[in-house]
């Protein structure tokens, strides 16, 4: 179960790239499943109305945790476009 800080904590990381922003939740969501590794996905909502110059940045109050967060669930990011740089 994800407890109400950390819900907190990956609501508030708007204004970032969604790829920065994912990669340093994985740490945060390796505690949430049996097996101590990230089993919780993501989805990515197009907001053209998100201005920024960089690709697939998460908008303000773009990031929405499910309530409760069950394994092999997702988090959705709305972001400006899907153009996410392949890491």
């Amino acid at each position: 179960m994800i407890t109400s800080g950390l819900r907190g904590s990956i609501e508030s990381r708007t204004g970032q790239s969604f790829p920065d922003a994912w990669a340093g939740m994985q740490t945060d969501l390796e505690g949430l499943c049996p097996a101590k590794k990230p089993c919780v996905g993501y989805a990515l909502v197009a907001d053209p109305t998100i201005e920024s110059d960089q690709d697939c940045y998460i908008g303000k109050n773009g990031i929405k945790v499910p309530d409760p967060l069950y394994e092999d669930g997702k988090i959705t990011f709305r972001v400006n476009n899907t153009r996410c740089p392949k890491g």
